[in-house]
């Protein structure tokens, strides 16, 4: 009863994480199948996951802003020639209010300049020190990121190995199911000719029950370090074709 209760509390609980109305029914599978384990290229794991991590890719962004802030930095340190040229033309426009008409008076005069600014920034400790800034935090930018990079390397290996011992472990104890199976059929035989006792045939019964959850429990851990595979690379929703909008 209680494992009937359990059964009913995590459906529940699954259809509050996806969303989904109390009323949906949810078919359990009787049996788990276990594909056939392929094996893990790690560089296109990690491409796939840096694409995905929301800490590496916030960190890249602000890595490129950094560099444009060091760019602007670098510009304003930097000799600057500027050359303006103006021209003007003049006009004077005299109106009489004591007559009906007015007259209007136009010089053609014409002006013409040319500016030139020569900016050297001698001794300039502001900007060096603001520079010499941008180049710090541009490093430690530089190595936050490569660590991102390192450590979800590091953490995408530790999830394919625990998948492939899982996978193992899976086969391990089909061979044991197997094996117990062949030792109750023989008990079996041996209990008909009374050579084994119904005591022992119990006994070896419980053993194939045990062998029977076991391989259940190495399926459960496998689907769930491959769970733990596609959380780490943000491709989790795409197993079960959920598609975000946002």
């Amino acid at each position: 009863k209680n494992d009937k209760n359990i059964v009913k509390q995590d459906r529940l609980n699954l259809l509050r994480v996806i969303g989904l109305p109390a009323q949906t029914k949810i078919i359990v599978p009787k049996n788990i199948k276990i594909n056939k384990r392929q094996q893990a290229d790690i560089n296109k794991i990690l491409a796939i996951s840096l694409k995905n991590n929301i800490t590496y890719l916030s960190q890249a962004i602000q890595l490129t802003l950094d560099k444009r802030q060091f760019l602007v930095d670098k510009d304003a340190a930097r000799t600057q020639l500027n050359l303006t040229l103006e021209a003007e033309k003049y006009g004077v426009v005299d109106t009489n209010s004591t007559v009906e008409y007015e007259h209007k008076i136009y010089n053609d005069e014409k002006h013409f300049s040319a500016l030139v600014n020569l900016n050297i920034p001698i001794d300039n400790y502001t900007l060096k020190q603001a520079i010499i800034n941008d180049k710090v935090i541009l490093n430690q930018d530089a190595i936050k990121l490569a660590t991102l990079a390192r450590n979800l390397k590091l953490t995408l290996i530790a999830d394919t190995d625990t998948i492939e011992t899982s996978y193992d472990a899976i086969k391990i104890a089909k061979t044991t199911l197997k094996l117990q199976r062949e030792n109750q059929k023989y008990l079996q035989a041996k209990l008909k000719y009374g050579l084994v006792s119904t005591f022992e045939v119990t006994t070896k019964q419980q053993q194939l029950d045990q062998a029977r959850v076991q391989l259940l429990q190495q399926k459960i851990a496998y689907l769930n370090a491959q769970t733990q595979l596609y959380s780490d690379m943000g491709t989790i929703l795409n197993q079960w074709h959920i598609k975000v909008r946002y």
